[in-house]
């Protein structure tokens, strides 16, 4: 077991800066884009709505990244707690986890 799964896994090996950006770099392109999605949203609504639909866009703006950043902790968290017990063999527990 301990053989043949470690060849295949590629957390198992050396882990240097290419394997690093071979992990990060979908994370990294996500948050480029939903940057350059806010930047667009902005300039749409201050080109064609106005001033006040510009001055409520960047008071939820901030609230709207509030809650992406904490499904996103929340997620890349849990997904943590079940690998560990899936890769330990406890998928009883592991399933009692993903549940609220």
């Amino acid at each position: 077991m301990n053989e043949v799964q470690e060849e295949g896994n590629p957390l198992s090996q050396d882990f240097d800066i290419k394997s690093l950006l071979k992990f990060a770099l979908p994370t990294i392109i996500m948050m480029l884009l939903m940057g350059l999605y806010t930047i667009v949203d902005t300039i749409f609504v201050a080109r064609f709505v106005g001033a006040n639909a510009l001055s409520a866009l960047n008071i939820v703006c901030p609230v709207i990244n509030l809650i992406v950043g904490l499904g996103t902790m929340l997620a890349t968290g849990g997904s943590a707690i079940v690998a560990r017990k899936m890769g330990a063999g406890e998928t009883v527990r592991a399933s009692q986890d993903f549940t609220l």
